[in-house]
Formats: C-alpha cells, sequence, structure tokens
C-alpha cells in the first residue's frame, strides 16, 4: 500500500524546522540523556526536565509537540516509526523548502526517529492521550459577573440593581468547540472554592501514594503546552 504524505499543518512547519536548525550533537545529546533514564516515565514534565539540560526550553517545547503528535499518528494508524517518519517526509517535500533547509532536516532525521521509538515518549505519548480521553474536554472557564438595573414600575428611572453572576465553560468535543453558561449566586462561588481546594488535596493525596509505590505520575495538564 503506497504512503499516503503526512498533513502538516503551518505551526507544525515551524516547528520542524526550528528542530532541524538544532546541532545535530545537541539533539544526540539529549537523545542520550533521555535513553539513558532508569525510571518509567510518563510526564511531560519530567521528559522536558531532561531534554532541557540539553536543549534551549523553547526548542524542547516545539520538538516534544511534534514528537507526541507523531506518535499519536502512530498510535492512530498503527503504523511503524520508519513508515511514520516516510509519511512525514513526504508531507516535507510537499512543503517545497530550500535546499538549505531539506539539508538540516535530513541532518537530523534519523535522530528524530530515534526519539520516535524511545519508551519514555511512547509512555509518555499514551499517558497524555489518556489524559485527554474523554467526551468533553475543557478549553477555557470564566465567570462573569455583571450588574442588571432594576426599574420602577413606571420604568422611568433605576431604582437598583442585581449583581449576576456567569459561570462559563468552553468544551471540545468531536463536533468541535461548544460552549455553556450557567448562572451562579455567591454560595455557589464559595461552594466552588472549597471544592476546588479539596480537588487539590486529593491529587495531592493521589500522587503521593503512587509515589510511595514507585511508580511515576502524571497528573492532566502538567507540563503539557
Amino acid at each position: 500500500m503506497p504512503l499516503t504524505p503526512l498533513r502538516i499543518s503551518r505551526q507544525s512547519e515551524l516547528d520542524l524546522q526550528t528542530v532541524s536548525e538544532q546541532p545535530p550533537e545537541r539533539l544526540r545529546d539529549a537523545y542520550s540523556r533521555l535513553a539513558a533514564s532508569k525510571d518509567h516515565i510518563i510526564s511531560p514534565k519530567a521528559v522536558r526536565g531532561i531534554l532541557e539540560q540539553s536543549l534551549a526550553p523553547d526548542v524542547v517545547s516545539v520538538l516534544m509537540r511534534q514528537l507526541i503528535g507523531l506518535r499519536a499518528y502512530i498510535d492512530q494508524y498503527r503504523a511503524s516509526v520508519p513508515d511514520a517518519m516516510a509519511a512525514l517526509s513526504l508531507g516535507i517535500e510537499e512543503k517545497k523548502w530550500t535546499e538549505e533547509r531539506y539539508r538540516n532536516w535530513n541532518s537530523i532525521s534519523s535522530i528524530f526517529e530515534q526519539f520516535l521509538s524511545l519508551d519514555n515518549i511512547v509512555t509518555t505519548a499514551k499517558a497524555l492521550e489518556l489524559s485527554f480521553d474523554f467526551e468533553h474536554t475543557l478549553t477555557d472557564v470564566k465567570i462573569l459577573t455583571d450588574i442588571r438595573p432594576v426599574y420602577s414600575p413606571d420604568r422611568d428611572k433605576i431604582i437598583g440593581g442585581i449583581i449576576c453572576n456567569r459561570l462559563r465553560f468552553k468544551y471540545r468535543d468531536e463536533d468541535g468547540d461548544k460552549s455553556i453558561s450557567l448562572a451562579i449566586d455567591k454560595d455557589d462561588i464559595e461552594q466552588l472554592q472549597k471544592m476546588c481546594a479539596e480537588a487539590r488535596t486529593k491529587i495531592e493525596l493521589a500522587s503521593n501514594l503512587l509515589k510511595s509505590g514507585g511508580l511515576p505520575t502524571f497528573i492532566s495538564g502538567e507540563g503539557h503546552e
């Protein structure tokens, strides 16, 4: 079955160009450090900490974004790493890069491929997938406060005002981005504050329990852009 070129967004193209501009020896050093880790890693924060010993933080961010994205492609389509790299290369060819950019990419593509095969990249990508494997994913939340005027019976003047609050959720599902707004009062907000504090305590307790058993932990949203 012939390979289909991987569709590369503008952001991914810029990321790949950034990665390809890095000195190969730095990328090899970053790979060696991550490969040498004796611990099982599932957290993007932990991966980032190791990679930043060799690469600048902004480079690490784009490198991880591309590695995690390509691992998702591999898992979704049950592709091998070489086939995924071949599809990526075909996608890059469609971008009509300059000869210099092609040379840069070719000089580091084998290192990029090695990263994709690392257990710590595989497990981190899987952990991220599981953390977002829900029917609805929250993308933003706000509490909006406004004043609604109260008019006199004759509606000829304002005699007071009601302070109203709306809890607005923006979320994403299989049909795209959506939002919903809920009316909440002062008591609701105080209850939310209490519940958030309790949730943070539960997260800490669960994390400590796993760590006491020698298992790595990954808190959804931690250390991932």
